[in-house]
C-alpha cells in the first residue's frame, strides 16, 4: 500500500523516533547521507538476558540506515567498528538479522529506530557474543541463502518435507489462495482446515512480489543442489517469466 506520509510528515516522524531511542542511547547521532538517507551512528552499550545468561554488549558501533519508505520499511545494518568479523553478515556488509519475513513481522511489531534497535539489532549482538564464548548460538542458527528461508518457513508451518514449502510459497507469490483445496502439507486436509489461517495472516505480512523472491531463493537452493521439484509447484510468475 502507498504511504501517505509526506517527506515534511516522515523528517518529523523520523526525528520523533530518533528522540526516542537518543533518550536511551544519548551517543547516537542523526544526519542525512550524500543521497539523502537519513542514518543513525553510535555505540551500542547495553546489557541483554537469554534465559540464564546475561551479558553485556559494549564496543559495537553500528550505522542504521532509514529507507526512503521508513517505518513501511524497516531499516537496515551495519557493525563499523569490525568486531563482527563478519558474523552473519552480507557482501554487502549489511547485518544478516534474520529471515526477511522474521525481520519484517519483528519490525512491525514496534516500527521505530529504537524498536528496531532492541528487538533486533540487541539480540543479533548478544547471539554473536554468546557464540563467541561457548561457540555456539543461543537461539539456533539458519543458515544462509535460500536453505535459510527454507528452515525458516519449515519452523513456522511445522513441516518436515522442503518441497511442500514451495506449495506454500505459491501460494502467496501468486495470491491463490482457495481454501476448499488441499493443503499443501499433504495432510489430507482442506487448506482453511490446516493452514488457511496461517496463510492468511502471512499475506498480510509482506507483498507477493517479497514471497515471490523468498520462493525464487528456494528455488534456487533447490537447482544448486539438484533436489527434485515437482511442476505443480512452479508458481505462475515463474512459469511466465522463465526464470527456471
Amino acid at each position: 500500500m502507498e504511504s501517505l506520509i509526506t517527506n515534511n510528515d516522515s523528517a518529523t516522524l523520523i526525528h520523533h523516533h530518533f528522540a526516542e531511542l537518543q533518550a536511551k542511547y544519548p551517543e547516537f547521532t542523526l544526519g542525512q547521507n550524500l543521497f539523502g538517507e537519513w542514518v543513525v551512528r553510535g555505540p551500542i552499550c547495553a546489557s541483554a538476558i537469554y534465559e540464564t545468561t546475561e551479558l553485556l554488549i559494549d564496543g559495537v558501533t553500528i550505522e542504521i540506515k532509514l529507507p526512503i519508505v521508513y517505518p513501511d520499511t524497516h531499516p537496515v545494518a551495519r557493525e563499523t567498528t569490525g568486531l563482527t568479523d563478519g558474523f552473519h553478515t552480507n557482501d554487502d556488509g549489511i547485518l544478516c538479522l534474520g529471515s526477511p519475513l522474521a525481520v519484517k513481522a519483528t519490525f512491525e511489531s514496534c516500527p521505530t529506530i529504537l524498536g528496531f534497535m532492541e528487538r533486533l539489532l540487541i539480540p543479533f549482538f548478544f547471539a554473536f557474543k554468546y557464540w563467541k564464548n561457548h561457540g555456539e548460538v543461543p537461539f539456533g542458527e539458519l543458515s544462509h541463502g535460500g536453505k535459510g528461508i527454507l528452515e525458516y518457513y519449515m519452523d513456522i508451518f511445522d513441516i518436515s518435507v522442503e518441497e511442500n514449502i514451495l506449495g506454500f510459497l505459491q501460494i502467496l507469490a501468486d495470491d491463490s489462495y482457495r481454501g476448499h483445496l488441499p493443503c499443501p502439507c499433504n495432510s489430507k486436509l482442506i487448506i482453511r482446515r490446516c493452514h488457511g489461517e496461517m496463510l492468511r495472516n502471512l499475506a498480510k505480512l509482506q507483498s507477493q512480489d517479497d514471497y515471490f523472491q523468498d520462493y525464487c531463493c528456494i528455488i534456487k537452493y533447490f537447482h544448486d543442489n539438484k533436489l527434485p521439484i515437482s511442476r505443480k509447484f512452479l508458481c505462475k510468475r515463474a512459469l511466465i517469466k522463465k526464470r527456471f
